[in-house]
């Protein structure tokens, strides 16, 4: 095996209570999570563009949700019944309140296969874009995996993907401050070191 990609995935299920909030932030609202992780990653533009993907596929989302009880399919009497003057008289034939019928049911379900459409593309290019901060992730901290096994945990959970990422830069940052700090005490005890040898020798021949 590489040497160079020898490193695991950050454990989850060990967190605290900051990742916890992250947790909660990529549930309720994953372009937030998704922009901060393209800001580390220095990807300005991918990450504008998952805000966007992630907008139209909400509200696609919550479009053909409540499109049916928004739009009724079934109650066409007031295009058949509607002579003011008689009461409830047909203003046109069976055949032809059926043909509208038909014809207005028709525009409802292209108008909503459409929705469903650009709100699948939208959600699979949400999802290719965090493919892609995984990768790129991966590479920077030399971490272990294939590009399929990437691809294939963005598109079965996207948001857990961003969790995970978010948890892997935080233990990056938190090991990344205790190595400076292992570094800063390290160079101060030779620097302590090299002091001493050097002004030692100097006393003892001025005594």
């Amino acid at each position: 095996m590489d040497t160079n990609m020898a490193n695991d995935w950050v454990n989850c299920l060990d967190c605290n209570r900051e990742r916890f909030g992250w947790f909660c932030i990529t549930l309720w609202c994953p372009m937030v999570t998704s922009y901060y992780i393209g800001s580390k990653l220095k990807m300005k533009v991918a990450a504008t563009f998952s805000v966007a993907l992630c907008l139209i596929a909400q509200v696609c989302s919550v479009t053909q949700h409540f499109m049916r009880t928004l739009i009724p399919y079934d109650e066409f009497e007031d295009d058949y019944y509607t002579d003011p003057v008689d009461g409830k008289q047909p203003i046109m034939s069976e055949d032809e309140y059926h043909l509208a019928k038909q014809t207005r049911m028709s525009h409802i379900e292209e108008i909503y296969l459409t929705i469903i459409t650009v709100g699948l593309l939208a959600g699979f290019s949400f999802a290719a874009i965090t493919a892609t901060y995984r990768m790129k992730m991966r590479e920077q901290f030399r971490i272990d995996g294939a590009v399929w096994g990437d691809c294939c945990c963005a598109c079965c959970c996207t948001s857990c993907i961003l969790c995970h990422m978010v948890c892997q830069f935080k233990h990056e940052e938190h090991r990344g401050e205790s190595d400076l700090e292992l570094d800063e005490r390290q160079g101060d005890g030779i620097e302590r070191a090299v002091s001493n040898y050097y002004t030692g020798p100097f006393i003892i021949s001025r005594a």
